[in-house]
């Protein structure tokens, strides 16, 4: 890297605040349009950046603290940030959504729990604010190492980005009333686009790493105390009536934590740190670029969907199915799996670095 000095306590705080916007808004704007300008309401600041940001910095910070074992990592660090649905807004024992999907395990909602646990948030509100960060904002890093399937060349960056914007934008276009209110995504975009202009311009974020950001040591503490002041609070405040009575819910949902640390843990131990690539972050000219072309390829998509049910609907229907079922599978596979012999997965690392580097 050309800078090696720290970053200081103003661009810490700036980045926290742009990561938790993107946990945010894009589980809860362009994901779902569950809550579509959070920023125009009350619950926005005082539920939904707590909420997230609090989650999303707490759980990165954390993970980054030891070997990251790529996409399994990520994904049950995910799991745990979507359990805040059990016993902060009670929606996996007692949702107020989707009260026809009535089949539960001990009181548990089976479908809720899948879509909430192991898709919306593991992919919306962790995993893709990570990795667009990562790939325009900062430098790369550890992510990028454990994720060369995406990172590993520029086509497959472009290739992953034009995904991501093709499926914000089929899932916003769905939820649209029309063409007319195309103006909803907008204004997230352009809230995105004056944070990312602030951190790359203004603050020349673009030096530093998403290790060296994101909350260590006391910063983690003070995130650990905060969060459970707000589960104190939010938990015992929010939805009481729905909190279940009897045991049997409470231990499936530990039953869940549990399975997802036993995860982190396993995968945590047989991995190694793969090798960083010294190199810088892509140019403002081609991160804006990709910023911008990003934006449109969404705000194009959500805009000629919206007057139609198809195919946003039947997608939305597969992929949070499916996606959820799969990343179960997945989960409790990498929890079971054989130890990878360490000749092996130094060999795969070699390879990965090697690959950076030709990139």
């Amino acid at each position: 890297m050309t800078e090696t000095n720290a970053p200081g306590l103003g661009h810490r705080l700036f980045f926290w605040f742009l990561l938790a916007t993107l946990s945010m808004a894009l589980p809860e704007v362009l994901g779902t349009l569950n809550d579509p300008i959070p920023w125009a309401h009350r619950n926005g600041w005082t539920l939904g950046y707590p909420v997230y940001g609090l989650h999303v910095l707490f759980l990165a910070g954390l993970m980054y603290r030891f070997p990251i074992a790529g996409l399994t990592t990520l994904l049950a660090y995910g799991g745990l940030f979507g359990l805040y649905e059990g016993y902060l807004i009670k929606q996996l024992w007692n949702p107020n959504w989707g009260e026809t999907a009535t089949l539960s395990i001990g009181g548990v909602r089976v479908l809720h729990t899948l879509l909430l646990v192991f898709w919306t948030h593991p992919l919306m509100a962790f995993i893709l604010p990570l990795v667009l960060c990562e790939l325009l904002a900062v430098a790369p890093g550890r992510l990028s190492a454990r994720l060369p399937f995406i990172t590993r060349t520029r086509r497959r960056r472009l290739v992953f980005l034009l995904l991501v914007a093709l499926y914000f934008g089929i899932t916003t276009g769905k939820g649209l009333e029309g063409r007319g209110a195309i103006g909803i995504p907008i204004i997230s975009l352009v809230i995105f686009a004056a944070l990312g202009l602030a951190w790359r311009l203004g603050f020349r974020g673009q030096r530093w790493r998403l290790e060296d950001l994101l909350p260590r040591r006391t910063g983690l503490v003070v995130l650990a105390v905060l969060l459970a002041v707000e589960y104190g609070v939010y938990g015992s405040q929010l939805r009481a009536e729905a909190f279940p009575g009897a045991w049997l819910p409470h231990v499936l949902v530990w039953g869940i934590y549990a399975f997802l640390v036993a995860v982190i843990v396993r995968v945590t131990r047989r991995t190694a740190e793969a090798p960083v690539e010294d190199r810088p972050a892509p140019s403002n000219t081609e991160a804006f670029a990709l910023s911008a072309a990003w934006g449109a390829v969404v705000l194009f998509i959500a805009w000629w969907h919206a007057p139609y049910r198809l195919p946003g609907e039947p997608l939305a229907v597969i992929t949070f199915l499916g996606g959820s079922v799969a990343v179960l599978a997945w989960l409790a596979w990498s929890l079971i799996a054989p130890h990878r012999p360490a000749a092996k997965q130094d060999a795969l690392q070699r390879r990965a670095s090697s690959s950076c580097q030709r990139a």
